[in-house]
């Protein structure tokens, strides 16, 4: 099986295709979890001031703007992407068509609990978290 290629590297790929300035850039690919993720960012830049824009899945930003927050992160700016409804979206009344939705649904919740009772995520947000 091939080595997978770190998230990090792809989206350092596109944002850098779409023209932005790789001094602007800070990539973390060495974590294996949200929370790896939040405490390793932060430990790649302390001090550097303004807004910091958070992109993750839809379906795993609470947890994601959560764990951040009680990392340390202030002045976050949550954009969430990969959407897995769309507008208007209304479940089928079978389980096998809403297994995976259910699956990843009950996964954030379960994590989202854990990370909060462990102290890897703040609940309610700290002031200062959320950038505006």
């Amino acid at each position: 099986r091939p080595a997978a290629i770190p998230e990090a590297n792809v989206a350092a790929a596109l944002l850098l295709r779409a023209g932005l300035d790789p001094s602007r850039l800070i990539l973390e690919d060495a974590s294996r979890s949200t929370a790896e993720n939040a405490r390793l960012a932060a430990e790649l830049a302390p001090d550097r001031p303004g807004d910091w824009v958070l992109v993750t899945s839809a379906f795993h930003m609470r947890r994601a703007v959560a764990t951040f927050c009680a990392a340390g992160w202030r002045d976050i700016l949550p954009y969430p992407v990969d959407f897995r409804t769309a507008p208007g979206f209304r479940a089928s009344p079978g389980l096998p068509e809403n297994l995976g939705l259910l699956t990843l649904t009950l996964h954030e919740a379960l994590g989202f609990a854990v990370y909060r009772a462990s102290g890897l995520a703040a609940d309610p947000l700290p002031e200062g978290c959320l950038a505006g």
